[in-house]
């Protein structure tokens, strides 16, 4: 888990892991502070775990209806590998993402 602080403020997080029993490694959260978003955050945080594990593949699953952050995740170079049928326990699917390096 990392943070993102502003003057002893958090103002975004991520949750990642990277075991020894998978191949790849999975971001399973990130989260900004409406205040501070649009500002480079999310992107940050993302980028910060990137360099900092070592698998080749990093995956995550995002809301098919969270078009902002589905587009962030695309420019970052993710690509949508498959749907997730009913992912998520309201029964939303999923988009699983995923970049290889």
């Amino acid at each position: 888990h990392f943070k993102a602080e502003k003057k002893g403020k958090l103002i975004g997080f991520i949750s990642a892991e990277e075991t020894w029993f998978e191949r790849d490694a999975s971001i399973t959260n990130v989260g900004v502070d409406p205040e501070y978003r649009k500002q480079g955050i999310a992107t940050a945080l993302i980028q910060y775990v990137e360099a900092k594990f070592k698998r080749k593949t990093i995956r995550l699953s995002v809301r098919v209806s969270n078009h902002t952050a589905i587009h962030l995740y695309q420019t970052l170079g993710y690509k949508i590998k498959q749907t997730r049928r009913r992912y998520y326990a309201d029964g939303e699917d999923a988009f699983e993402m995923e970049k290889s390096r």
